[in-house]
């Protein structure tokens, strides 16, 4: 079977080791070919399987340095120095980032889940054990309440190894306890520790040493965890041998949803940027419609535009500021696609903003035509013009600044209070899965009024200071295009330059912030609460 070696042994006879690097083809190979005798019976054979985790500290360089041992420690290669070989490190976890992260998690995980057991709570095993935890055999009835069995583990065929297994469970960094942990499990063992790495490329040390050394940013942290199925256990892994903080990182993939499908808004999927104006709305848009080659066309919805894409043709892209003709829509498109037996995925996205920058910004959006041509104006006048401004618009900035964010955040069963919280430990992104479940799901004769948008899409919740998140984020939920941020608003309007700094220095007076908040209406208490989400009041 492939990747599975096996030696029999000659002293003493009936024992045989088999070595792997791949659980799957080991486990049934192991299965089929020593648990279950060739006529459908069981063999009685002890079995005990090992294996090990590491330090991710040390593992990285480790495996670089096996990836890539034939170029470094070949004749002729003195003229790499120590910067050089950390340059050339960095590049190769970028490069195969996949492919690790893969190895990483092959083994470990699936026997954690076998065993009943998680990586957290064998690691407290191992310090009270001195580096070991011996895992015996579990009952089938645990076997199958800790997995989903193959139909020829279930009954019919061999059962699941674990129920005729035990587990060792090995910590690297304590490998010097091997020697008497072997002997007691397999009296008469000696153990050979493997030669130091050092020693079989003694040209070497300078460069592993400074590989070694070398602690991964937390971008490259952030980028190994990624976010997808190998990912709780990527990060669990990280923070058991604090890898990473608790205010580093936590996947938003999985943060308050544990077990939490992945779903990938690449095919088969309307996704649909509903927004509050001067929040990325048109980085968000563009960002999708020029990656799937999407033409936007006015609907019957007032400021509502969907672009029906080409590449691939089954996607759809939703535009608008307007969050109620936005779902009215999304209805009907739900709706439809379900009469045509379509199953379309559904992600809306929105996003929030600081204040302090949200205000210059819709000023400059409003009088944009007047301060792009005008050159006689100056910093002062304008600071004038948009406290003006201030006053003039205010009942429309109220409107347009809680047009859709409390909207959404009450479908989904949350407050802005909440996912700001979240919002900082993930650096700027929260996803919300639909809910409830959309498990009863519409029927053929269901009419608008009786689709709940938010059991059927997920809501992207983003924060616009962290904008350079963004395409880390869109590449996770929509493989393949690549995230264009929107030009500068500066070198769109570079006459403009001085004159906007003023702006954005400005500071609101309190009566100014007040008399925007407003006085217990409809839009009072987000206000508020957005206000002080940011520190902008007291």
């Amino acid at each position: 079977m492939d990747g599975v070696y096996v030696a029999p042994c000659t002293e003493p006879k009936g024992i045989d080791i088999i070595k792997s690097h791949q659980h799957e083809h080991a486990i049934h190979f192991l299965r089929d070919r020593y648990l279950w005798g060739r006529i459908n019976e069981p063999v009685q054979k002890r079995c005990l399987i090992v294996t090990a985790v590491r330090d991710p500290r040390t593992w990285l360089p480790s495996k670089f340095m096996e990836d890539e041992k034939r170029r470094y420690c070949e004749a002729g290669r003195e003229d790499i120095t120590p910067a050089q070989a950390v340059g050339h490190y960095r590049e190769w976890l970028e490069r195969t980032a996949e492919l690790n992260r893969h190895r990483a998690q092959w083994n470990v995980p699936h026997f954690l889940k076998m065993y009943g057991t998680t990586l957290t709570e064998q690691m407290n095993v191992f310090r009270e054990n001195g580096g070991y935890s011996l895992l015996p055999p579990v009952s089938l009835e645990q076997a199958q309440q800790g997995r989903k069995l193959s139909e020829e583990e279930d009954g019919s065929g061999p059962p699941p190894i674990e129920t005729s297994c035990s587990l060792l469970f090995l910590h690297f960094e304590q490998a010097q306890r091997w020697p008497d942990i072997f002997k007691a499990v397999s009296p008469g063992v000696d153990y050979t520790a493997p030669e130091d790495r050092n020693q079989l490329c003694p040209d070497n040390v300078d460069r592993y040493n400074a590989i070694k050394n070398y602690e991964l940013t937390d971008e490259e942290k952030h980028a190994f965890i990624g976010h997808d199925q190998y990912s709780p256990y990527l990060e669990e892994w990280f923070r058991v041998y604090g890898y990473l903080t608790s205010s580093s990182r936590s996947s938003f993939f999985y943060k308050g949803n544990k077990g939490l499908q992945i779903t990938r808004y690449n095919t088969d999927s309307v996704i649909a940027v509903i927004n509050t104006p001067k929040c990325g709305t048109g980085g968000m848009y563009k960002h999708f419609a020029d990656s799937y080659d999407c033409t936007f066309e006015r609907t019957m919805f007032d400021g509502v535009m969907i672009g029906p894409c080409k590449r691939p043709n089954s996607i759809d892209v939703i535009r608008s500021h307007n969050h109620e003709n936005s779902l009215l829509m999304l209805r009907m498109y739900l709706l439809d696609n379900l009469k045509q037996k379509q199953q379309k995925k559904c992600l809306i996205l929105t996003a929030v903003r600081d204040p302090k920058t949200w205000f210059p910004s819709k000023f400059m959006e409003d009088e944009k035509k007047k301060y792009c041509e005008a050159t006689d104006i100056t910093p002062e006048q304008a600071v004038e013009d948009y406290r003006d401004w201030l006053v003039y618009a205010n009942n429309r900035n109220r409107h347009r600044a809680q047009w859709n964010i409390p909207h959404f955040l009450k479908l989904y069963g949350t407050t802005l209070k909440e996912q700001m919280k979240v919002l900082e430990e993930n650096r700027g992104y929260s996803l919300l899965p639909p809910v409830p479940p959309p498990e009863s799901s519409l029927r053929d004769n269901s009419s608008v009024q009786d689709v709940p948008v938010q059991s059927h899409c997920s809501l992207l919740f983003l924060q616009v200071e962290h904008g350079d998140k963004w395409p880390e984020v869109f590449q996770n939920l929509s493989p393949g295009p690549e995230y264009k941020a929107p030009e500068d608003r500066n070198n769109l309007c570079p006459n403009n330059k001085e004159r906007n700094a003023a702006i954005k220095k400005y500071e609101l007076t309190e009566r100014e912030k007040r008399f925007f908040i407003g006085q217990n209406d409809e839009y009072s208490d987000f206000i508020e609460e957005w206000f002080r989400v940011y520190g902008y009041i007291n």
